[in-house]
């Protein structure tokens, strides 16, 4: 009997011009360090015939500044019914883009693949990292079956971008040891000048608000410029105590 090849995983995606593509890129680097007798394959469902190119370029910059690295020049493939046939395991990349064109086109294997749900996101590094995370659980699965089929992935696992950081409010604490910088600048407004209010860590949305407080309690006009805060006259005084009530660290130009 002649030796058998290396058991194959099958990723799907709907042009296998990124994620899927990415996530067989991702198998193999990790099959490769490990020593693994498995090897990745990836196919496209809907693949264009006008594409040509190798893999998204963004996605395979990323990989290999990371050192991953493998054919990222092939043309995307269309997935066969052979390509079933040769698969130990088989991954859609995104259930609810992927789950009904294989019920329609392939209803004998479409229950026994395993869905994900990695969306296209717009930012390279961060598709990346979605694709990594679901690839190194499989990875593990793949090694602790053996010769057994593959276990299930883990109840409750998300593929959802991370959320973004919380965007401060001009009215929360900031972070212990922040510095409010103030500066006198005349300007306009027949000599009077503004009171400016630099380096604050807040961004548009929570200046416009911190400036509104601010113009109230100093009974005056204002304004945000290029991420500074313009209070009309010279206000140092008072914008340091409404700014250390807040939890701000005053430090004034000059001193």
């Amino acid at each position: 009997m002649p030796p058998r090849g290396p058991k194959i995983v099958l990723f799907l995606g709907s042009a296998n011009f990124s994620r899927c593509r990415a996530a067989e890129l991702l198998f193999a680097s990790l099959a490769a360090k490990m020593g693994l007798t498995w090897a990745p394959t990836s196919r496209g469902l809907a693949v264009s015939p006008n594409t040509k190119t190798g893999m998204n370029p963004a996605l395979a910059t990323v990989l290999r500044s990371q050192g991953v690295r493998g054919d990222d020049a092939r043309s995307p493939k269309t997935v066969v019914v052979d390509d079933f046939a040769g698969a130990a395991h088989v991954v859609a990349i995104h259930r609810v883009e992927h789950a009904p064109f294989l019920e329609r086109q392939f209803p004998d294997r479409a229950a026994a693949i395993e869905y994900w749900n990695i969306a296209t996101v717009p930012e390279s590094t961060v598709q990346v990292a979605l694709i990594e995370r679901r690839v190194s659980d499989l990875f593990a699965r793949v090694m602790r079956a053996g010769a057994g089929p593959v276990p299930a992935p883990p109840a409750g696992f998300s593929d959802a971008p991370p959320a973004p950081p919380p965007v401060p409010l001009a009215g929360s604490p900031p972070k212990k040891g922040t510095v409010a910088r103030l500066a006198r600048e005349t300007k306009g407004r027949g000599g009077k000048g503004v009171t400016l209010v630099q380096d604050l860590p807040l961004n548009e949305a929570a200046l416009q608000e911190l400036v509104t407080m601010l113009k109230s309690k100093c009974g005056t006009g204002g304004t945000v410029k290029d991420g500074v805060i313009e209070i009309q006259g010279d206000q140092r005084d008072r914008l340091t105590v409404e700014l250390e009530k807040l939890g701000y660290k005053v430090k004034r130009a000059g001193g």
